[in-house]
Order: C-alpha cells, then structure tokens, then sequence
C-alpha cells in the first residue's frame, strides 16, 4: 500500500461519522427562521405605524349670524370655509409649512352670482419653542405668513401681499386653565393709496387677542374661554397728500367647546364650537370711540373643526 492511501485511510478514520438526514430537525429550523422573518415584519409595521406623520390637514366650517337683523336681511347669515395643508420637514429647522385657502357663502348676490367668494391665499412658516419662567412652562409657535391677493376686495384695493409676524404663547396653570397670548404686527404692501371709490387703504396693522380657556376637569370633552382683543392701524396718506390718523377696533368673544372625536382614539379629531362676538369703532366729533357691546355689531357663529 502506497503512502497516500495509508493518509488517506486514516484521515477517513478520524473524520467524525455522517449524519443521517432528519426531516424533523429542517422542520424545526425552517419554524424558526418564519418565526423571526414575522416579529421582524411585525416590529417594523410598529415602527412605521408609531413614526410621526409629516402631514396634517385641517377643515373649518363657520355658520355666522346677527343677533339683531335689520331690514337689509342678505348679510345677516353667512358662511365660512377655511382649509389648511400643513407639512412638518423633519430636517427643515423644526419647522412647519401650511398653506391656507378660504370661501366665504353670502346670500348677498346678482341673480347671475351664487354668492361664493374665495379669499386670500396665505403660506405660513412656523416653528415651535418653549421657555419657562419660575417653574412655569411656556409653549408658543412664531409664525411668518405671506398672503397673496386672490380675493376679490384685495384685488379692489390693489394689494400687492400682506407679510404678517404673529407668536402664540400658552402656558397651563392647575384645573384645566390655560392662557393664550397672540401679537402681531402686519404690513399691507398696495399698488394704491386709495381703494378704487374708497377711502386710503390700511398700511400697518398690529394688535393681539387674549384667550383664557378652561377644559372641565370632570369632563375634559367640554371646554368654555373667553376671548379678547385690540387692534391698531393706520393708513397710507391721501391723494392730496394728508396723512391719516391711527385707528382702532377691538372685540370680545365667548364660547363653549365640545369635543367630539379625540386623538389619538379616533385618527380624527372633531370639535364644535359655539360663539358670541362682539366688536364696535365709530368716530364721534373726530374721536374714536368703543362701546362694551353694541347689539348692531354682535354676532353668534357655530363652527366644526376637523383635522387629521
């Protein structure tokens, strides 16, 4: 016998046994390996699911009416729609874009008119911040929004844009109290001094709304606030060259809120609100003045809000 077949023979000896085929073993293993192929789809359907959507759209439907009517009866009931597109880029400063169009139904119309009329368009940029005072936490979002002149009475009074800086800021305080701040200033850009047959058009305009809201602790679906605010402005100079006063307006406002479809529950969430406004400016022997509540100037609105 040669020296390969002796190396040959004995690495054959020293070699361990071949296994015989065991069809439960595969079985087994084929088990395990669809068990681990279904927890990893299962784990990254919950990772997408629990991801934060990027996206949000809104709907706002407001029926507005008089308390006191008049014999001019058209304008006495009108509507409302405001829809909104927002977007959140997730590397875009923390920020969010939205986009804002309106249509305003006024039984106010030619027989040839359906009494539909689309507002101004606006893109907002906000970003979110946080700060606290003395242990107390404050919430807001800074907003710059740009309007765009599509509405009809901008069009009248030859409006170019109307850039706004508004900020929102919202701290809570125990039982379901919170406090809501809002300034802003904004810049009426127009292509006229003068609306076409009016007076000079608005040029600054700057102000801020005061909101207390209180969600009941033992029914946190319901909700009351209160509202108020001041606005002041002023207006580009006259044709013949006089420069006008700054004016005023002011309002008040009430409602009671209910929510019915909440998140993250219901992938959708609807509330109603109920209102009743009030706001009034008049110039008496070339003084601005206010009144508390004027019954020509008061109005109750129901709105739905909905946003997913």
């Amino acid at each position: 016998m040669c020296l390969a077949s002796v190396v040959a023979l004995a690495l054959l000896a020293l070699s361990p046994p071949a296994r015989a085929f065991d069809p439960t073993a595969q079985e087994e293993q084929q088990k395990r390996a669809a068990e681990i192929l279904r927890k990893k789809a299962e784990a990254d359907a919950k990772a997408k699911a629990e991801a934060p959507r990027i996206w949000s759209v809104w709907a706002v439907f407001e029926t507005h009416w008089k308390v006191v009517t008049d014999n001019y009866t058209g304008d006495d009931v009108y509507h409302y729609l405001y829809l909104y597109g927002n977007v959140d880029p997730p590397k875009f400063w923390k920020g969010r874009i939205s986009l804002r169009m309106d249509l305003t139904r006024k039984y106010v119309a030619d027989p040839d008119e359906s009494g539909v009329l689309f507002g101004d368009l606006r893109l907002y940029y906000s970003r979110p911040f946080s700060f606290s005072i003395k242990g107390q936490e404050f919430m807001g979002r800074g907003y710059l929004y740009w309007t765009f002149p599509t509405s009809k009475v901008s069009q009248k009074e030859g409006n170019i844009a109307r850039p706004t800086l508004l900020g929102t800021l919202v701290t809570e305080v125990p039982h379901g109290v919170s406090f809501i701040f809002r300034p802003f200033v904004r810049f009426n850009w127009a292509r006229y001094a003068e609306a076409e047959g009016g007076m000079p058009n608005q040029k600054w305009m700057m102000g801020y709304d005061l909101w207390a809201t209180w969600q009941l602790p033992w029914h946190k679906r319901l909700g009351l606030g209160l509202i108020g605010g001041q606005d002041w402005y002023n207006r580009y100079d006259a044709r013949d060259g006089e420069s006008q006063p700054w004016g005023f307006e002011w309002f008040w406002e009430a409602y009671v809120s209910y929510g019915v479809l909440t998140k993250p529950r219901w992938p959708l969430s609807l509330d109603f609100y109920l209102n009743i406004a009030s706001g009034h400016r008049n110039i008496e022997d070339g003084v601005w003045r206010a009144r508390f509540v004027d019954r020509r100037d008061t109005e109750m609105y129901f709105s739905i809000w909905a946003m997913y």
